[in-house]
C-alpha cells in the first residue's frame, strides 16, 4: 500500500511539473517580474481596437499582465490586452494606458496615447422633421443650418434616460444621444412637452459621455414631474455655449432649466426661463444635481431660485440678476467668436449673417438694502437708492413708486422715506427710469418692518407660511411672532425650504410660532438635505408651541443632523404632538431635534426614527440625539415608535417611553396643562 502511495505521489509531482512547463510556455508562472516594457510604436490612434505589445522582464518572467485606462476617458475602454477607441471619442483627447503585472502589482508601466479621430462630416438640419430624425441615429453628428420651429406640437425626447431606484442604482439603462449637435448659433423654437407624470425628460432624454450639445438656443415650455430639465433629463456629456429660454413646470421636484441630473459638464451656458415646482421655488433650479460640473454658466435669479435643485443649494457664481445678465463684464471669459455680448441685452449666439443690434440703455440698481426696520431704529426711516446707467449720452434718471403707498415717498435724488405709520410687511417698489429712453428702467423692492413685538402675525394657509417665513431673506422675519388660524394640509406639497437659514446663530428663528392647537398635516420633504427640520435652528428665545404635526405618507427624508422639528434647539418646544416617520442618511437623525441645548416639555411623540436606508425603526434618538438642555414631561409611545431610548444613550428619560395603554391613561399626563390639552382616559391626549 505504501508503494502504491509513493508511485501516486511521483505521478502527481510529474503532472504538476509538466503543467508548470505548459503555463510557462503560455506566459504564466514564470520568474518574478522586475519591469515592464511597452513596445507599441504608434502613440496616435484612431477609432477601433489595438493590442498592447508588452514584454515583462527579465527574460523568462511571468508575462501575464492587466491593461487598464488611468482615469475615465469617454469612449476609451480596455479588456484583456486590447484597447478600444469608439467612433464618438473626441478628436485630440489624450489617455494613458497602464500595464500591470498580474504576479506582482507593484510592477507596471504606462504609455500615453493621442486620439486622431476627426469627427465625421455633420448631417445638416434645416427642418423640424430633420431635427426630429436625430433620434433615429443617436451616434451621428449634426449641424443646424437655420432656426428650427417645432410648432408647439407635443415633443418626444431624443434618446431615453437611465432609470434609477431610490438609492441611485440604475435599474434600467437608457440609450442617449452620443454624437455632437452643433446649433451653429441657431435656435430651436416652440419646443413643447407636457406630461404630469414624466421623470428624467427634456428636449433630450439623456446625453451620453461622448455626447456634445453646443452653440444652441432653445425656446419653449416643458411640464413634467421630477428630475426633468428643459434641455435634457440626464447629462453625462458636455453642454456648452447654449442659451436656454424654456418655461419649466414641475408637479414634483426637482425640476431644472438645463439638466434634471447633471453628471457631466455644463459650461458657458445661460438660462433665463422661469422654473417652478410645487409651492413656488422648492427644487426649481439651473440643474437638478451637483454631481457634474458647472463652469462659467448663469441662471436668472428672479426666475430660477436655486443653482442645484435636489439639495436646494444657491450659488452666487451661477445665480445672477437680470441686470447682471445684461452686463457685458459678466461674460468676460466667454468666446466672443461664438457670443455677442453688450451692456443692456442678454448675450446672443452668433450665426451665419448675424448683425449686432444697436446698443441698449441699461439702468441698474447697484446697491441698496432690501428692507427697513422702523421698530429697530425709528430714526433710520430712509434709504438712498443707488443706480448706474450704461450706453446713454444722458445718464439722468427719474424716480417713482410703482404703486402709491400712504406714508412712503421718493424724491428726485432717489431718497426713499417711510413714515412710522406704514404697516408691517409692506412692500414698496421704486422704479428708476432713464430720461433718455423711458422704455428702459429698473425696479427695486424694499420691505418695511414695523411690527409690534407683542402682536402676532396670522398664518391661515401654507402660502402665508411661505411668504412670511420661508421665501424671505429678511432677518427680521425670524424674530416675529406667528400664530396659526386654521389647520394646514400639506398633502402634495413639500416642506423642503426650512424656516431659518443658519445653524450657527445667524438666521436662527428667535420669534414665536404658536399653533393655537391647530394641526399641520401631510408634511413631507427633506430631500436628504443636512441639518433638516421644519425649523433649521430654533435660537435662544425662539419658541414653537401648541401645534400637532403629522408627517405624510412619504415621510421626512433628511441628511445628517436632521429631525422633524429642528436640527438644533436653543429655544423652547412645548405642547407639541407629532407622528409619522423620519428617515436620515446617517446616524445623526432624531425625532424632535438632533441637538437640544434648550427646553422641550409637555410633548407627545409617535415619530418613528429610521436611520440610513433601514425600514426598521431605530431604538434610540426618540426625541434627541444629544441633550445638554432640559427635557421634561415628554412621552413617547414605545409600541408605535419601537423606541427604547429617548436619547442616543440610556438615561432617566427612558422611563417616559410608555405602552399604548399608558399613553391612553390620563394620570400619565398629570403635569400637562388642561387648558391646552384635552386629556381623557382611554384616548390619546389632543391639543385643544
Amino acid at each position: 500500500m505504501k508503494k502504491a502511495i509513493r508511485i501516486l505521489s511521483v505521478a502527481l509531482c510529474l503532472s504538476l511539473f509538466l503543467c508548470m512547463g505548459c503555463n510557462k510556455d503560455k506566459g504564466g508562472s514564470g520568474g518574478a517580474p522586475e519591469s515592464i516594457v511597452i513596445n507599441n510604436a504608434e502613440t496616435t490612434v484612431g477609432a477601433g481596437s489595438f493590442d498592447m505589445d508588452v514584454t515583462v522582464l527579465p527574460k523568462g518572467a511571468d508575462q501575464r499582465v492587466n491593461v487598464s485606462i488611468i482615469g475615465s476617458v469617454a469612449g476609451v475602454t480596455a479588456e484583456g490586452k486590447t484597447v478600444t477607441v469608439s467612433q464618438a471619442t473626441e478628436d485630440g483627447i489624450k489617455f494613458t494606458v497602464k500595464v500591470t503585472s498580474l504576479l506582482d502589482m507593484t510592477v507596471s508601466a504606462t504609455m500615453q496615447f493621442t486620439v486622431n479621430n476627426p469627427p465625421l462630416p455633420p448631417k445638416e438640419v434645416r427642418t423640424a422633421e430633420e431635427f426630429s430624425a436625430i433620434r433615429n441615429d443617436l451616434n451621428a453628428n449634426y449641424i443646424l443650418m437655420s432656426d428650427i420651429d417645432l410648432g408647439g406640437a407635443q415633443w418626444t425626447p431624443i434618446g431615453t434616460a437611465d432609470k434609477e431606484d431610490n438609492s441611485g442604482h440604475i435599474v434600467e439603462v437608457g440609450v442617449g444621444f452620443a454624437g455632437r449637435l452643433d446649433g451653429n448659433g441657431y435656435t430651436v423654437k416652440n419646443f413643447f412637452y407636457e406630461n404630469d407624470e414624466a421623470e428624467v425628460e427634456g428636449l433630450f432624454g439623456q446625453i451620453e459621455t461622448t455626447g456634445i450639445v453646443e452653440k444652441l438656443g432653445l425656446q419653449g415650455s416643458f411640464k413634467g414631474s421630477k428630475w426633468c430639465g428643459g434641455l435634457v433629463g440626464i447629462n453625462h456629456g458636455t453642454i456648452r455655449n447654449c442659451f436656454i429660454d424654456v418655461t419649466v413646470t414641475g408637479t414634483s421636484f426637482p425640476m431644472s432649466a438645463v439638466a434634471g441630473n447633471n453628471k457631466g459638464r455644463v459650461q458657458n451656458t445661460i438660462a433665463i426661463g422661469k422654473v417652478t415646482c410645487p409651492d413656488g421655488k422648492d427644487g426649481a433650479a439651473f440643474v437638478g444635481s451637483a454631481d457634474g460640473s458647472v463652469l462659467r454658466s448663469y441662471a436668472h435669479s428672479g426666475n430660477i431660485p436655486y443653482a442645484y435643485g435636489w439639495a436646494k443649494t444657491a450659488s452666487a457664481a451661477i445665480s445672477k440678476t437680470e441686470n447682471e445678465l445684461k452686463t457685458a463684464a459678466t461674460y468676460s471669459a466667454w468666446d466672443k467668436n461664438i457670443w455677442y455680448v453688450a451692456d443692456g441685452i442678454y448675450p446672443m449666439l452668433k450665426y451665419d449673417g448675424f448683425v449686432a443690434p444697436e446698443a441698449q440703455v441699461l439702468v441698474t440698481v447697484t446697491a441698496a438694502q432690501k428692507w427697513l426696520n422702523l421698530k429697530a431704529d425709528p430714526a433710520e426711516n430712509s434709504l438712498q437708492i443707488e443706480y448706474s446707467v450704461m450706453n446713454a449720452d444722458d445718464e439722468s434718471v427719474e424716480f417713482s413708486l410703482k404703486n402709491p403707498v400712504d406714508g412712503v415717498s421718493v424724491n428726485d435724488s432717489g431718497l426713499l422715506t417711510v413714515e412710522n405709520t406704514v404697516a408691517d410687511n409692506t412692500r414698496v417698489t421704486v422704479v428708476v427710469t432713464s430720461v433718455q429712453d423711458r422704455t428702459k428702467f429698473a425696479e427695486f423692492t424694499v420691505k418695511i418692518n414695523n411690527f409690534d413685538p407683542n402682536t402676532e402675525i396670522s398664518l391661515g394657509s401654507y402660502d402665508d407660511i411661505l411668504n412670511c417665513l420661508i421665501n424671505t431673506d429678511d432677518p427680521a422675519d425670524m424674530t416675529k411672532n406667528y400664530a396659526l388660524t386654521a389647520d394646514i394640509d400639506l398633502t402634495g406639497k413639500f416642506w423642503n425650504a426650512m424656516i431659518g437659514s443658519g445653524i450657527d446663530g445667524d438666521g436662527a428663528f428667535t420669534g414665536t410660532f404658536d399653533g393655537k392647537g391647530h394641526t399641520i398635516s401631510g408634511v413631507v420633504g427633506g430631500s436628504q438635505a443636512m441639518n433638516f427640520g421644519m425649523f433649521r435652528h430654533i435660537g435662544a428665545g425662539g419658541t414653537v408651541k401648541n401645534v400637532a404635526i403629522e408627517i405624510g405618507e412619504k415621510r421626512i427624508y433628511g441628511g445628517n443632523d436632521s429631525a422633524l422639528i429642528t436640527s438644533v434647539n436653543d429655544g423652547t418646544i412645548e405642547n407639541v404632538t407629532a407622528s409619522g416617520e423620519v428617515m436620515g442618511t446617517g446616524t445623526n437623525v432624531a425625532g424632535f431635534t438632533v441637538t437640544n441645548d434648550g427646553t422641550i416639555r409637555n410633548c407627545i411623540s409617535f415619530v418613528k426614527v429610521l436611520m440610513s436606508e433601514s425600514e426598521t425603526p431605530a431604538s434610540t434618538n426618540a426625541i434627541a440625539k444629544v441633550n445638554d438642555g432640559t427635557i421634561e414631561n415628554v412621552f413617547i409611545d414605545g409600541e408605535v415608535t419601537h423606541a427604547v431610548r429617548v436619547l442616543s444613550i440610556a438615561s432617566d428619560l427612558d422611563a417616559n417611553i410608555k405602552t399604548t395603554a399608558e399613553m391612553k391613561t390620563a394620570s400619565t399626563f398629570a403635569a400637562f396643562d388642561n387648558n391646552v390639552w384635552e386629556i381623557v382616559d382611554g384616548q390619546y391626549p389632543v391639543l385643544k
